[in-house]
């Protein structure tokens, strides 16, 4: 993906573009954390980790609202 603000490329792996999908819609971070948390088999802790990750990036390139 490109923030064509900044011109900059995204490369989301699996998880970062299926929490793309789910943020298109306002999502509470504890539902989009527990919702990963059934389809895939990590630890809480794992899975919110890497939602963060993926989350602060997208938000330093200002593709959040």
């Amino acid at each position: 993906m490109m923030n064509l603000e900044s011109g900059n490329y995204i490369t989301l792996n699996n998880l970062g573009s299926i929490i793309w999908e789910k943020i298109k819609e306002p999502i509470k971070e504890s539902d989009l954390i527990n919702y990963l948390l059934s389809k895939y088999k990590l630890t809480e802790s794992q899975r919110k980790e890497e939602t963060l990750i993926c989350l602060e990036k997208l938000n330093a390139e200002n593709l959040l609202a």
